[in-house]
């Protein structure tokens, strides 16, 4: 019976113990965001134009999604696909020309709903992505969209992922209107 009480009292510490790292671990990374977002606000506030905006939203996108890409597209003409103001990563060139038609679908759901839009894990030629869209709001609708993309592994956005994008996408606005103001 002793040796019973101590088998369990030993599983019971090892599984305490590794729910505290997991725990711990989910902490440390959550923290890394928020340093990540107030980082990027001081950066944002400080852009004078949108481009100097969209580089430094689409860099801390690639930190916070630990993605290979983001792109900060911005509304086109009526009729017209969304334009991609600026990207981050050193792959973003050669991963846009081979998905930016899902990329482009995925931002469109985005600006439409003004909701967060995920994709994959899927295929497109021989890249296997996920991607994630946050809108980027402007005054009645969204204005554009961020974009990332993970590739290798290839696996989904969590919800707080998928927060600390909206919340990236929306400093982004106000970063891009005050730039517009300038």
């Amino acid at each position: 019976a002793l040796v019973s009480i101590a088998v369990l009292s030993l599983g019971a510490f090892l599984t305490l113990r590794v729910t505290m790292r997991r725990s711990l671990a989910l902490m440390d990374r959550d923290n890394q965001r928020l340093e990540s977002l107030l980082k990027v606000s001081g950066s944002l506030a400080r852009a004078e134009h949108a481009g100097m905006a969209a580089l430094s939203t689409a860099v801390c996108a690639l930190d916070l999604a630990s993605a290979r890409a983001a792109w900060v597209l911005v509304r086109g003409e009526p009729g017209q696909p969304p334009l991609v103001l600026d990207s981050a990563g050193r792959d973003a060139g050669k991963l846009w020309e081979a998905l930016g038609a899902p990329l482009l679908e995925l931002a469109k759901l985005a600006t439409s709903t003004g909701r967060p839009a995920l994709q994959g894990p899927t295929g497109v030629e021989t890249i296997r992505f996920t991607a994630a869209a946050a809108p980027i709001a402007g005054e009645a609708d969204a204005q554009g969209a961020l974009v990332v993309v993970r590739t290798q592994p290839a696996e989904p956005f969590d919800e707080t992922e998928q927060g600390a994008l909206a919340t990236l996408a929306g400093l982004a606005a106000v970063a891009l209107r005050n730039a517009d103001l300038q």
